[in-house]
């Protein structure tokens, strides 16, 4: 056991502390997206999110597909329109 112990350092506080450039760019945002991520990872088979928009065949799961549809656009556009991104990034004139 103190084989495994040594290995992954359960034991030892010091091992865990996060790299400072590490911590500079967890912000809410970036954590939040990294929490959906784990999620879509450790999410079983059957509950996948595309299957469920690419496969609505009655009315609950039609106004789903809507609702992301709308949720997603609204999101993409906040996050396009308040930062400083530029649509002509790889354009050069």
């Amino acid at each position: 056991m103190e084989f495994y112990q040594a290995m992954t350092g359960v034991w030892a506080p010091a091992l865990w502390v996060l790299p400072n450039v590490v911590a500079e760019a967890a912000t809410p945002v970036a954590t939040a997206g990294f929490c959906l991520g784990l999620l879509s990872l450790v999410a079983p088979k059957s509950q996948s999110l595309g299957l469920r928009l690419t496969r609505a065949t009655n009315t609950p799961e039609a106004a789903f597909r809507f609702a992301y549809m709308g949720l997603a656009s609204t999101t993409g556009a906040m996050f396009a329109l308040s930062s400083d991104f530029s649509p002509f990034l790889y354009f050069r004139f």
